[in-house]
């Protein structure tokens, strides 16, 4: 009897540890797994959106002025034509202002109401209206520094701020036209 029972017990001990590593494994892949599937849904969030916004070059309003000390930026910026699924995605842009050694990151937003800093071109817009679907809109930055580039991010419904989709280099880029 005591040889049945040694036999017994090492396919017990085996059983155990084949009930402890499905548990194991279990317990884990229950945390993994959403973890990665999130971090997969962020990443592909962005995706179709490389292209988004662009400066908007015809209408001359990629520039700045000197007005009583402050520096005036004016921008054109068109969204791409997307399907309207994907352009109700979008709540806004992120404008990132840049010179050496510093950068201001300046989000605009759907509906949002206008500042001092930051307005559209035309002055009677109490509300951001941000282009959809190939629409341009000009928009006008007040700041007290003069910049180098801009660059456009599309601002996601999330919070997420999607990679750069245009830049434009602003030095020497006086206006001819007044941003007033």
């Amino acid at each position: 009897m005591g040889i049945r029972k040694k036999g017994l017990s090492s396919i017990v001990a085996i059983i155990a540890i084949i009930l402890i590593t499905i548990a194991a494994a279990g317990f884990i892949a229950g945390i993994i797994v959403p973890l990665v599937k999130n971090q997969l849904n962020e990443g592909a969030e962005c995706l179709g959106y490389e292209d988004y916004f662009t400066f908007y070059e015809d209408f001359d309003y990629n520039c700045y002025e000197n007005v009583s000390g402050n520096w005036m930026y004016g921008f054109s910026i068109e969204a791409d034509s997307v399907s309207e699924e994907k352009a109700e995605k979008v709540k806004g842009f992120r404008l990132q202002f840049l010179r050496s050694g510093e950068s201001i990151a300046v989000n605009v937003e759907d509906g949002a109401v206008v500042t001092n800093e930051m307005r559209m071109l035309d002055l009677s817009v109490e509300n951001f209206d941000i282009p959809v679907q190939g629409e341009v809109r000009t928009y006008i930055y007040n700041s007290t520094e003069l910049f180098d580039f801009v660059g456009i991010s599309p601002l996601m419904e999330s919070g997420r701020v999607c990679d750069e989709t245009d830049k434009i280099d602003i030095r020497g880029r006086i206006c001819t036209i007044s941003l007033i």
